[in-house]
This record gives C-alpha cells, structure tokens and sequence, in this order.
C-alpha cells in the first residue's frame, strides 16, 4: 500500500523564507530612505544657495540705502523740497499719557 504524502515544506525552508523576506523588506527600507536623505541634503544646499543669494542682494540695498541717507544727499532733498532746519522745533504733547491705549 502507497500513502501519498501532500508535499510538505521542511522546517529550513520555511526558515529561510521566513528571514529572506523581512530581510529584503529591511533593504527596500533603508534604500527609501537613504533616497530621501540623499533628497532633503540637496534640497538644504540648495536653500543654502538661496540664502546666500539673499543676503548679497540686502547687502546691496542696504548700500543703496545708506548711499541715498548720505549728509549730501540729504542736504540736496532738503533744498530741492525748499525745507527749513529749525533750531528750536515745538513739539505738541498730549494732555492725557498714554492716550492711544484709551482709543478703541
């Protein structure tokens, strides 16, 4: 009498699949975020580039700004607008201190 046996995995072979499997997960894993790693550094280089960018263009405004509050030329606005210095200037004060907190 012959007794068919189903075919049955051996133990080292569910074994091995049983590690291969989370193993090559494992991999896949660190690959994806190696990627993305790999992304967010050149996306900070890049910001960096950004940054750099900016500031040398403050720095030429505020050149320019600087240039353009310059003693001559503010000298040069003030007798093209016809404007008077005045030595003793009346400042207005105001009757009740802190005034501007009463308003609503």
């Amino acid at each position: 009498m012959t007794f068919i046996k189903p075919e049955k995995l051996s133990f080292v072979i569910k074994l091995l699949i049983s590690s291969i499997v989370p193993l090559v997960s494992g991999v896949f894993y660190l690959i994806f975020m190696y990627n993305q790693v790999v992304n967010l550094d050149q996306d900070i280089t890049k910001l960096k580039r950004e940054i750099e960018v900016n500031q040398a263009a403050t720095a030429d405004l505020n050149q320019k700004v600087f240039a353009f509050f310059e003693s001559e030329n503010v000298d040069q606005i003030i007798a093209t607008l016809g404007l008077v210095q005045e030595k003793n200037p009346d400042y207005f004060e105001s009757a009740q201190k802190w005034a501007f907190a009463l308003q609503q």
